[in-house]
């Protein structure tokens, strides 16, 4: 799994022709968003670990399930987009395809387990979502038999969607864990 994980997060275009054209591949892309929610969780809880053991762990808990949500959210609204709003005539995709593709866009997240670092950990966040998206680009690029510009306005309307979920459950997030240590 790691080795597609560094090649989607090279835009090896030929990963994601793999990962739509082979169902086989359903299980690992889905092991790979609950590694990278994993590690994302992680960041999170070390990131409040200063708040208390009970923060750090609603922090997990809500990055984790965050990233894992987002993930199915994601690859709905962008499946619809791009089959509905944005389709041409060459496009054909089913919801598996889109997961499979998205959960390997979900690849340079993994670095957000370094969220922790003062200073550098947010900037790593900040590239790795961009990078998140740009690799979602060439995946739905794929996918979606799409031109490069329609694979652009698919993933930045599906990305709207999903960093709006995103903000809210890390605001949902830090309040609980706010909660739990006693607001300090």
């Amino acid at each position: 799994m790691i080795p597609e994980m560094i090649r989607a997060s090279r835009f090896d275009a030929a990963l994601f022709e793999e990962a739509e054209a082979n169902p086989a591949l359903g299980n690992q892309a889905r092991n790979l968003v609950l590694l990278v929610a994993a590690l994302s969780g992680l960041g999170a809880a070390l990131l409040n670990l200063d708040r208390g053991v009970p923060a750090a762990i609603t922090s997990f808990l809500f990055r984790s399930v965050a990233v894992t949500v987002g993930w199915i959210l994601w690859s709905a609204v962008t499946l619809w987009i791009g089959t509905t709003l944005t389709a041409s005539s060459e496009t054909h995709a089913d919801a598996k395809e889109v997961r499979r593709v998205l959960a390997y866009a979900f690849s340079p997240w993994a670095l957000s387990v370094l969220v922790f670092i003062p200073t550098i950990g947010p900037i790593i966040f900040l590239i790795s979502s961009f990078w998140v998206l740009i690799a979602g680009v060439v995946a739905i690029h794929t996918a979606l038999d799409f031109s490069f510009s329609r694979a652009v306005i698919t993933v930045f309307a599906g990305w709207m969607v999903l960093g709006a979920f995103v903000i809210v459950a890390t605001l949902l997030g830090l309040g609980l864990s706010l909660l739990f240590s006693g607001g300090s």
